[in-house]
């Protein structure tokens, strides 16, 4: 678990990222997912991370899981962001999404904070890269409250990355 000022970043294990797929639960034990909807929850990457998890050692599944964002005095999941895979030559990409419901509130900028400064603790990672749609102003400008400078674009997509440290 990572704690913020708001939240608690939950690392969600293959089961329930299952769970999530299958079920699609209105609660994950006492924690709340009503404020989730559907397209909150992108199906194509949790069975992508899913079929990560199954390939590796169960103690490196944090990387390529997601961290259910939960808002600890509401007790209500609020997002869900994390690494696309183990860092590699140390480096690792991050995605991530705010419920809809719950956007402009600054949930990202801080829970996005709360996972670099984990992962720079690891000394696994040395660079974070993330890519946002040309036309998705809102992530960009988490991305730039974070820290992360932009790289350049490629057809649609606009890179960018930060170093830890």
């Amino acid at each position: 678990m990572i704690k913020t000022k708001r939240m608690v970043l939950k690392p969600l294990t293959y089961k329930e990222l299952g769970i999530l797929l299958d079920n699609r639960p209105d609660s994950l034990g006492e924690i709340s997912l009503a404020g989730l909807t559907k397209g909150d929850i992108p199906r194509r990457p949790v069975e992508i991370k899913r079929e990560k998890m199954r390939a590796l050692p169960q103690e490196e599944h944090i990387w390529c899981t997601y961290f259910l964002m939960i808002d600890h005095e509401m007790q209500k999941a609020v997002g869900m962001l994390g690494f696309k895979g183990v860092p590699v030559d140390g480096e690792v990409e991050v995605g991530y999404g705010t419920a809809e419901s719950c956007r402009g509130r600054g949930y990202m900028s801080e829970a996005l904070g709360g996972l670099l400064d984990w992962a720079a603790g690891t000394g696994r990672c040395r660079k974070v890269t993330a890519d946002t749609h040309v036309d998705n102003t809102t992530s960009q400008r988490v991305l730039h409250k974070c820290g992360f400078i932009r790289g350049g674009e490629s057809g649609e997509m606009v890179h960018f990355g930060k170093v830890l440290g």
